[in-house]
Parts: C-alpha cells; structure tokens; sequence
C-alpha cells in the first residue's frame, strides 16, 4: 500500500468517525430519526405540551427543536384553518417577546406528501449577565394525516441557524405517524 493508500484510509477512517449515528425515537403517536449528536429529551410529564426536545451543545453551536402534537380538535382547526402561517406568527411573536417574522411560506416544504407550511422569526434574548443573544426560531406543521398534526420548532443562536439548519429539516421530514393517538381520561 503506498502514501496515498494510507493516507486514503487515515481519512476515511476519520470522517466515519465523525459520522452521526441516527436513532429513531417513537413518543406520542409519532416518530422521528435524530443524529446521536443531539441529546434527547422525552416528555417530563403529562402536564406539559411538549412531546419530545432535541438539544445540540457541541463546539460552540447551539441549537433546539420542540415537538408538539396537538390533540385531534386543535389538529383539526390548524389543518382546515387557511390562516395557518397567520396563526404560527401570532404564536412565535407571543411565546418569543419581540420576535419579528422574516419568512413565511405554504410550499416550500413538503413532508409526508403533504405541505409543511412554516415561519421564519428572529428574537433576543439576554442572558444571566445581560448580554443580548441572537436567535430565530422555524416553527413548521407536519401533517401526518386527518386531524393529527405536529407543531415543530427548530430554535438556534442566530449565528449558528443556517449551519444546523440542513441537520434540522432532515429531523423533519423524518416525522411519520405510527398509529392513532390515545387520549387519557
């Protein structure tokens, strides 16, 4: 084996060892594939609406995406609804104070056959000691069949956004249904 052969191997050997391995994580009647490099979250209780979290810390990059499944009723007014992105707006700039919507669209992302209409927001925040962060958030829905939807939000520090952002929408259209949805009484 000459230089290059080794040196072929030593790189080859390198970038598998920077591959991210994916698992499949199944909560809530849904199910979605995640890099090992993002460290999951399952729902702390029933109390909450969040089903499951996905937090990147790693090499100075931040990033989060929230999965929330609505319940049947709520699913089926945000799938009839023609105000959708209207509706994510009111609900980005409420949740994230001073946010300002950058981005919205119906059809630039289809998943599950179905289109994932989404919004783009900026926000900041200070932190402990009173510096402003940067971020912006992409809530997107996912429809996974009648009256079953999915609230995704992928929230990262402003600077760090467009370098986890192809990692983020693979996360999403990765998100399938695996059954119907049990309601606790």
């Amino acid at each position: 084996m000459g230089i290059s052969g080794i040196l072929f191997a030593i790189v080859s050997i390198s970038a598998l060892a920077y591959a991210a391995v994916w698992r499949i994580e199944t909560t809530d009647g849904f199910s979605f594939k995640y890099p090992t490099t993002w460290d999951l979250e399952e729902r702390e209780n029933s109390f909450t609406s969040i089903s499951a979290t996905l937090d990147y810390d790693r090499g100075g990059k931040y990033g989060q995406i929230l999965f929330e499944h609505y319940d049947p009723d709520l699913s089926e007014t945000i799938q009839s609804s023609e105000n959708v992105v209207d509706n994510m707006e009111t609900v980005l700039t409420n949740v994230y104070d001073g946010a300002r919507i950058y981005e919205t669209g119906t059809d630039k992302y289809v998943i599950n056959n179905q289109s994932a209409p989404y919004v783009l927001a900026k926000f900041s925040k200070s932190n402990l000691i009173g510096i402003e962060q940067h971020y912006v958030v992409m809530a997107i829905v996912i429809n996974l069949g009648t009256n079953d939807v999915i609230f995704a939000q992928y929230i990262s520090a402003e600077k760090d956004f467009n370098k986890l952002l192809g990692t983020a929408k693979q996360i999403f259209q990765s998100v399938t249904s695996v059954g119907a949805v049990e309601t606790l009484i």
